[in-house]
């Protein structure tokens, strides 16, 4: 393929060489205030001539992806690729996704100059995976070059050996992601959604399923992010959409309950569009729009923006309504949650697993849900695994809740039975005083039964600023210290006023009163208290109590681990039940 010089511009700046390259791509790097990946590219055509690198020039001012470009001795040309990406964003994908892109622009631009630069061979470095020198990048990337396996019917080569494994996984997740989509052959599951005011099932949320086989190891959440990339992901939403609708649709008639399902904003596709083409496929199986939930997605690229105050209204006004994720970094959480664009939130499970891990976001969950509950906004705690998990969140006063206790997503075939499971779990859990302590058994027979289960928890090492934010409610006087699962002490409100001063927590307080904060509840927890065990005989406690033989409040438990607390709020509670009826 031969090329004609057409500029007049002098050859040092039409072949820029190597150390202006290195010095000019670390200046962008550098630079960069944004997460990013940086990528050196070595290109070696199958047949390099001196006149292609002015032809080569005169193309990448049009190619807004080429941050910096350059030849290496003339026998390379070098392209910088720095792009933005979102912290949750996998590393490989981006990494594939910036290269396909580069390519892609170097075609739309000049279709001659495309199959010109991939004829040969493409070397890549990435900066922070083989290498942190700019220099060492360029030199890695021409090298990977000339290192081409036996039998590699690839053009673009990692220096990398692992990345280049990895690279290949994804390209090949693509072609099967793209060949589900276009063949409709996507599975949808289902997973109830329980109501936390009557402890029945609400609603399902729509999850997609691609049958990939098992060896590749890949997430769904990996799999939709592929169509992500792919720009296939508004087909893939409608995709479930149509067969949630077709399959749900008597079930949803009959039960009155809603239907939950996703959207993702990361697509080149219009979302209204998308949302009326989801609303005609609901008329067409005569489901009813109040009965849809939309969960709208994390927005992934730094750069992108969504216009909710223009996309939401004029669905709700027909009576959907939609679902936020609670931290996702795409959304301005209270923003959104105060001018009333979501009737949702959603807690997620990592924040959930925190809560056990640091006493602090505990308090980040009731926060959240007391702003939501200020602001009409229900809360869905997603991923409840333990039936300690589902009373603590209920004490919170989260509106729903879903996850493994309750049942894992299943095929509508399965729907039916897993509703039943569904409704045995949910009695054990009212047995096992799942509703606030006031609200008693009144068949009770063990000190389980009366027992308050949904206190807060303190760890040892947590500071007494957070037992005091704790014990503020009026309906908590007492908390259990809990240490790899066992009760190691108690924390009430006289113990704890103790340490206080009437200046701490105001603007008089002093440094040394501020340190006392910082102490753990270790130093005054009281580690005397009465132990017994969960299926102890109410009539044989309360005589002992009455005659002072054991003293309140009773920690239980089984096989040493901690199950409940009774105080004498809940003797109070058991006696007045008992006399009214």
């Amino acid at each position: 393929m031969a090329f004609k010089s057409t500029s007049n511009e002098p050859d040092c700046l039409l072949t820029m060489n190597q150390e202006t390259f290195v010095c000019n791509a670390e200046s962008i790097k550098h630079g960069a205030r944004y997460q990013n990946v940086s990528i050196v590219l070595a290109i070696k055509p199958s047949n390099l001539e001196p006149r292609a690198f002015d032809a080569f020039h005169k193309v990448m001012q049009t190619v807004k992806s080429a941050q910096v470009v350059g030849s290496l001795k003339q026998s390379f040309f070098l392209v910088y690729l720095c792009q933005p990406i979102c912290i949750s964003q996998n590393c490989a994908r981006a990494i594939h996704f910036s290269i396909r892109h580069f390519f892609s622009e170097v075609k739309k631009s000049d279709e001659r100059m495309y199959r010109y630069l991939t004829s040969g061979k493409v070397g890549v470095s990435v900066l922070g995976m083989d290498t942190q020198s700019m220099k060492r990048a360029v030199v890695h990337a021409s090298q990977a070059t000339l290192v081409q396996p036996a039998g590699h019917k690839s053009r673009i080569q990692f220096y990398d050996t692992d990345l280049q494994l990895t690279i290949k996984r994804y390209v090949l997740l693509e072609d099967l992601v793209h060949d589900a989509i276009e063949k409709g052959e996507v599975g949808v599951q289902y997973q109830p959604i329980i109501s936390c005011l009557d402890w029945e099932v609400a609603g399902y949320e729509a999850f997609c399923r691609f049958n990939i086989d098992s060896a590749l190891d890949a997430t769904t959440t990996e799999l939709i992010g592929v169509a992500e990339d792919l720009g296939l992901i508004s087909d893939l939403d409608l995709l479930i959409y149509q067969s949630a609708f077709s399959q749900c649709s008597l079930l949803l008639k009959k039960s009155g309950n809603f239907l939950n399902l996703n959207l993702s904003p990361n697509t080149q596709q219009n979302l209204p569009e998308v949302l009326e083409c989801m609303v005609v496929l609901a008329k067409q199986e005569e489901i009813e729009l109040q009965q849809i939930i939309i969960d709208i997605n994390e927005v992934k690229s730094p750069a992108a923006t969504l216009d909710l105050a223009t996309l939401l209204p004029g669905f709700r006004q027909r009576g959907i309504q939609f679902a936020l994720d609670d931290l996702s970094k795409g959304f301005r959480l209270a923003d959104l949650l105060s001018k009333g664009e979501f009737k949702y939130l959603r807690v997620s499970r990592e924040l959930i697993e925190r809560s056990h891990k640091r006493g602090e976001y505990y308090q980040v969950i009731k926060l959240l849900v007391r702003l939501c509950h200020r602001l009409d906004v229900q809360v869905i705690a997603e991923g409840i695994e333990t039936p300690d998990e589902a009373r603590l969140l209920s004490y919170l006063g989260v509106d729903y809740m879903q996850g493994y206790l309750f049942a894992k997503p299943v095929d509508y075939n399965e729907l039916q039975d897993t509703e039943k499971q569904v409704d045995i779990i949910l009695r054990q859990l009212h047995t096992d005083g799942m509703t606030d302590s006031s609200d008693v058994d009144e068949e009770a027979t063990t000190l389980l039964h009366i027992a308050s289960k949904s206190l807060p928890r303190l760890d040892p090492g947590d500071p007494l600023v957070l037992a005091n934010e704790y014990l503020k409610p009026d309906t908590i006087n007492v908390i259990p210290v809990i240490n790899k699962g066992e009760c190691v002490g108690l924390v009430d409100k006289s113990q704890l006023n103790l340490h206080l001063t009437p200046a701490m927590g105001t603007e008089h307080e002093t440094m040394k009163e501020a340190s006392i904060w910082k102490k753990p509840v270790a130093s005054m927890m009281d580690t005397q208290f009465t132990v017994m065990d969960t299926e102890i005989m109410l009539t044989e406690v309360f005589p002992l109590i009455k005659e002072g033989a054991i003293s309140l409040p009773i920690v239980l438990v089984t096989n040493n681990r901690y199950k409940g607390l009774v105080t004498k709020t809940e003797v109070i509670d058991y006696l007045l039940e008992l006399t009214v009826s």
